[in-house]
C-alpha cells in the first residue's frame, strides 16, 4: 500500500517486491484496482493506460529476480473508495462503526466494471506480466456480488446462486478473452 496518490507504482513498491521476488518462482502483487470507486487509498491501479509504464517496471522487477510476475486486480466495492463513491449489489453496509452506506451498482455500471477488469488485463499484458488474478475474496465487490446478505438483487446478478456468480463468471470469460486477444497479438503464450 505504497503506491503514488494517483495509483502508480513508486519506487518503494519495485525495491519492494525485488526484495520478495529473489528465490521464488512467483509473485502475486497485493490487490490492483480496476476502477477508482474500488480502490485502496495508497493501493496500485490498472484503471488507466497512464499507469502502465510504472506496472511494466514492476513486473521487470518481479522478473529480473527469477519469479514469473502476476498482477492482481480488484475492486473493493463497499469497502473502500478513492473517490468517496461507495458501490456494491445492494445498500448493506459493512457491519462496523462508521461504515459507509454503498450504493447499488445500476446495470450499465456492472457491464461497464466487467470491460474495466477486461481493460486491467490488457494492460497487465501490455506491461510484460505473465499472468492475472482475479481477487474475488475477503469481502471485495466479488464476493459482494456472491453472497445472499449482500446481494438482495431481484436482476440478472442477484437471487439464485448462479445469478449471483454472474458478474464474477463474466468477468473471469471476458478477462480470458482479453489476454488469449493481446497475448497472442504480443507473440506471448
Amino acid at each position: 500500500m505504497s503506491s503514488n496518490a494517483d495509483g502508480s507504482i513508486s519506487e518503494e513498491e519495485i525495491r519492494y517486491y525485488s526484495r520478495r521476488a529473489k528465490g521464488v518462482s512467483m509473485v502475486i502483487t497485493a490487490a490492483t484496482y480496476v476502477s477508482p470507486e474500488g480502490g485502496l487509498i495508497g493501493g496500485p491501479g490498472a484503471d488507466s493506460d497512464e499507469l502502465i509504464p510504472g506496472l511494466s517496471k514492476l513486473a521487470a522487477a518481479i522478473q529480473t529476480e527469477g519469479a514469473l510476475a502476476v498482477l492482481q486486480i480488484f475492486h473493493a466495492g463497499r469497502q473502500s473508495s478513492k473517490t468517496g463513491d461507495f458501490v456494491s449489489a445492494g445498500n448493506i453496509p459493512e457491519n462496523r462503526a462508521g461504515a459507509a452506506i454503498p450504493r447499488e451498482l445500476t446495470g450499465p455500471e456492472i457491464y461497464g466494471l466487467i470491460h474495466s477488469y477486461a481493460e486491467a488485463a490488457r494492460r497487465a499484458v501490455e506491461a510484460g506480466f505473465d499472468g492475472v488474478e482475479i481477487h474475488g475474496g475477503n469481502g471485495n465487490l466479488l464476493q459482494q456480488f456472491f453472497s445472499p446478505y449482500t446481494n438482495r438483487r431481484s436482476d440478472a446478478f442477484g437471487g439464485s446462486l448462479e445469478k449471483r456468480m454472474t458478474l464474477a463468471l463474466s468477468i473471469t470469460r471476458e478477462v480470458q478473452r482479453v489476454i488469449r486477444d493481446h497475448a497472442y497479438t504480443r507473440g506471448c503464450t
